[in-house]
């Protein structure tokens, strides 16, 4: 019929509505992302569609570098309370769309709502080890994707450092059990700092695994001339990034 106004589907489950909505019918996601509190504690959610939703969209990231598919990510994390996977979407969001100011205002109230509900539950103190973990050191310009790998690592236990740079990564590794290495930084990339870490007898055994974005892919071959253990495309899972530091972390050298 002419003149007819098309369907609203859901950027998550795809059902249509008349019109855009502010919580989908159908699988009851939130979809206005500055409505914190709704989404944080949305018991109606159904998490079964909403996970399925999360797995379809990071399919579609993969092959666009599209803000609004990072957009309906974090809707997505956020609906089912995860923060941190959210706080890393809104990231990618920002990094395509450096000029919009939107993004970076959305982050910093995010991450301090974050950080407070952190501070209101419990502390839950891990499980002891057989032996004192070395620190992780997670070299990253970009102060966020340096704060949720941290967060991540730190809730079980892991002593985290950081750095913001291959001059300061190379003062601080010899502190580190493993490190988790950015390859493009300003000044010192993150392969020239794994070169420079593998000449030093000091640091030449610490295993350094190397870390890009989803639109730059890791020269493997270069990474591995220049020593690295391993390579992963951000952003990374917390089980991803728990399975290589306890893989390659090792205790404190005497």
């Amino acid at each position: 019929m002419a003149g007819s106004v098309p369907p609203w589907p859901c950027p998550l489950c795809a059902a249509d509505h008349p019109q855009p909505v502010s919580q989908c019918s159908a699988c009851r996601a939130v979809l206005v992302l500055s409505d914190f509190d709704a989404l944080l504690h949305n018991g109606t959610v159904n998490r079964e569609q909403v996970g399925a939703a999360i797995v379809r969209i990071k399919k579609v990231a993969t092959q666009q570098q599209n803000p609004a598919v990072y957009r309906h990510l974090a809707l997505a994390h956020l609906n089912l309370n995860e923060v941190d996977q959210a706080l890393q979407a809104l990231e990618e969001a920002r990094r395509l769309q450096p000029n919009n100011r939107v993004w970076p205002a959305i982050i910093e109230i995010l991450a301090q709502r974050s950080v407070k509900d952190d501070a209101s539950k419990a502390i839950v103190i891990p499980a002891p080890r057989e032996s004192r973990p070395a620190p992780v050191l997670v070299v990253d310009d970009s102060p966020l994707q340096a704060q949720f790998v941290s967060r991540v690592l730190e809730k079980q236990g892991w002593q985290v450092l950081t750095a913001s740079c291959g001059e300061e990564a190379l003062r601080k590794a010899e502190e580190a059990g493993v490190i988790l290495l950015d390859v493009f930084m300003p000044g010192m990339d993150g392969y020239s700092v794994c070169q420079r870490l593998k000449e030093n007898p000091a640091t030449v055994a610490i295993p350094v695994v190397m870390l890009s974005g989803q639109d730059v892919t890791i020269d493997k071959d270069r990474a591995r001339q220049v020593g690295a253990a391993d390579y992963l495309t951000k952003p990374c899972a917390a089980d991803v990034l728990l399975r290589v530091v306890e893989q390659y972390g090792s205790p404190l050298r005497s």
